[in-house]
């Protein structure tokens, strides 16, 4: 395996033998090994230079690898610690667990197994800082779209992009493939990033207000304008402002920003003076804008306008190399909740890669959220995900619908399985939507107001 940088390990064993035969495994495979008999031994090795995984057993002549656990803990929480043993006392597993070990294995084990584990603490612990990276501002990583070529390559494209802060982008992907974070990324990594950055759903706002939204209006312009508010191109000025699901901007809108767009400059609503603005435009869609330019629902002379370079974002089906990525980075990011960071079993791992994921990323992150919170020990396995399978959802509708069919009249049958059809279509939309209303809403092709009196009909959450 290749690594950037060399990944320590520190490896504590009383037993020399044993000692020489793991290091000389781990470094053949790239690892710098370092190597102590005791925990005392360990303990100065790891003051004079930490670590990134530790490796110890848990008997050891003076303090047992448990208390050295807890020592090296306080000194880095995050540390991931695998620790082994030649007993298999579930009892003592349960307890290095509870106490923060990453795993616990027992000898005799398999070399390529040990490897596995140390491969996949190491990706946690780089998880963990890029989250707390993220989380106090300093910006994003190559890793942010996932660790698979096609990510790599996604990043590679961002960062060319970046350096032109004038390019107006189409970034196109699925309903939770992550348009946002790849716009913030580009506007973080850009010449613009301490300027701001603003974003706002098309699809989410009536016409009215969304061209209120977009450019501003005066004061007494229309029935609640109370005083004079500035639109988004003007509050993005100098950074970057972000058009979420383009697609969905009604045609009036089009031609007003379009106006905008090639003027550099917005006419706020009651005001006959122009406001000039600087601004790089990112606009995104879950749909194609070309077919919506074919049958004349986007303006095709905006559509060139705004999509000076596109980049796609493919589906979380497309690149299964980065579920595992993205789990352990949700699983570290509600970890701060729960006081605890379940590890995934390879089950759940094979489990979640087999998984077609047609929420994305959104879906992934709601998934692991949940199996997270009702999970009772520190590891996740396949049986903690919901996942139901087609037939699981044909049964399922059919059960529902068999209770009311005996003696029923032939149209009330018929109305009580289109009705059970009905709801199991919005559960699914809501779930690929990530429970976001409007964008279900959008995906079924009815507005909000009957998306929410159908919520309320069937008792949907």
């Amino acid at each position: 395996m290749t690594h950037t940088e060399v990944d320590t390990i520190l490896l504590v064993d009383d037993e020399e033998d044993l000692r020489w035969v793991i290091a000389s495994f781990l470094r053949r495979r790239g690892y710098e090994v370092r190597e102590a008999g005791s925990a005392d031994e360990a303990r100065e090795l790891f003051a004079d230079n930490p670590s990134d995984v530790v490796i110890s057993d848990v008997r050891m002549p003076g303090d047992n690898g448990l208390v050295l656990m807890g020592d090296l803990h306080r000194v880095d929480p995050s540390l991931p610690v695998l620790m082994i043993s030649a007993l298999e006392d579930v009892s003592t597993a349960v307890e290095a667990m509870k106490r923060g070990a990453y795993d616990y294995v027992t000898k005799p084990f398999d070399n390529e197994r040990l490897l596995n584990l140390v491969e996949r603490a190491l990706e946690t612990r780089r998880l963990r800082r890029e989250v707390e990276a993220l989380r106090s501002g300093r910006g994003r990583g190559p890793t942010t779209f996932g660790v698979s070529k096609a990510a790599a390559e996604l990043y590679q494209k961002v960062c060319l992009i970046a350096a032109t802060p004038s390019l107006s982008i189409l970034v196109q992907g699925e309903s939770g493939t992550g348009k946002e974070v790849l716009a913030r990324t580009i506007h973080e990594l850009s010449p613009r990033c301490n300027e701001p950055f603003v974003a706002i759903d098309c699809g989410a706002l009536p016409e009215p207000l969304m061209e209120s939204m977009l450019f501003g209006h005066k004061r007494g312009s229309f029935t609640g304008a109370d005083r004079d508010r500035d639109g988004l191109f003007v509050k993005a000025n100098g950074g970057t402002l972000f058009l979420d699901e383009l697609g969905n901007l009604p045609q009036g809108l089009q031609s007003k920003l379009l106006r905008s767009l090639q003027e550099r400059e917005v006419l706020p609503l009651g005001s006959e003076k122009p406001v000039s603005f600087d601004v790089r435009l990112i606009s995104a869609t879950n749909s194609r804008l070309e077919d919506l330019v074919e049958r004349d629902e986007f303006r095709l002379d905006l559509y060139h306008r705004i999509v000076e370079f596109q980049i796609r974002i493919p589906p979380l089906r497309e690149r299964p190399e980065d579920v595992e990525h993205f789990a352990n980075l949700f699983l570290s990011q509600v970890g701060d909740e729960l006081q605890r960071i379940p590890a995934l079993s390879e089950a759940a791992i094979a489990a979640l890669k087999a998984h077609q994921w047609r929420g994305n990323l959104r879906e992934l992150r709601n998934c692991m959220r949940r199996a997270a919170l009702l999970a009772q020990g520190h590891q996740l396995e396949a049986a903690d995900f919901e996942f139901e399978s087609p037939e699981e959802c044909r049964a399922r509708l059919s059960a529902e619908v068999q209770g009311f069919q005996e003696g029923a009249p032939l149209t009330e049958q018929v109305q009580v399985a289109a009705a059970a059809i009905e709801k199991n279509w919005i559960d699914e939309a809501l779930a690929a939507a990530g429970g976001n209303k409007a964008e279900a809403a959008r995906k079924l092709g009815i507005d909000y107001s009957t998306l929410h009196r159908k919520l309320k009909k069937y008792g949907i959450e």
